[in-house]
């Protein structure tokens, strides 16, 4: 008989102990806390500023910007949605004022020859805003507004299905050669 119950001893041992394990595991996970999706967003936002901040001092620019686009509500008439584009990231240099409170939910449509270009070529290279000669797709007045003397952006693309998402702009305040980049 003492055989026998140290058998089932042993059994349920080993069999409940794992159980009673991965239970206690579970129950220790469940009290854990779950990431913040607004901490999550603050540590994403520190790496992609970070990463911005890398390509305005690699290329002595005064101001770096990510825009993305995002749907912008409904029309009353269509009752379709509006898509729009708002800068998302934005680092500038010291005493530059950033253009990510000018552009905020600006509709596509006021930039589509901007947008046309990129997603034809997929770069655009203003090097100089004031030369008549320099194709400026729309952006003149955008980059008076901002004191933007040469711009160049760079179209952003879904990899698995080759959509436009949004681009990747570099502002000079001062004439600037013209950058070459590898794409």
């Amino acid at each position: 008989m003492e055989n026998i119950t140290g058998i089932i001893i042993a059994f349920i041992s080993g069999v409940f102990g794992p159980i009673s394990v991965m239970y206690t595991k579970h129950l220790l996970e469940k009290r854990k806390p779950k990431p913040d999706m607004v901490t999550e967003a603050l540590r994403v936002g520190e790496l992609v500023t970070s990463k911005i901040d890398h390509i305005r001092e690699e290329f002595n620019a005064d101001r770096v910007w990510i825009t993305q686009f995002h749907n912008g509500g409904h029309f009353l008439h269509s009752n379709k949605s509006m898509q729009k584009f708002s800068v998302v990231y934005e680092v500038d240099a010291a005493g530059v004022l950033p253009v990510s409170t000018v552009f905020t939910n600006i509709p596509i449509s006021l930039y589509s020859k901007c947008f046309s270009e990129i997603l034809s070529t997929r770069f655009i290279g203003i090097s100089d805003y004031e030369d008549e000669t320099v194709a400026t797709y729309g952006l003149k007045p955008g980059a008076e507004a901002t004191g933007a003397k040469a711009t160049y952006i760079v179209g952003l693309f879904d990899f698995g299905t080759g959509k436009l998402m949004g681009s990747v702009g570099i502002d000079f305040l001062e004439h600037q050669l013209t950058i070459c980049l590898i794409l």
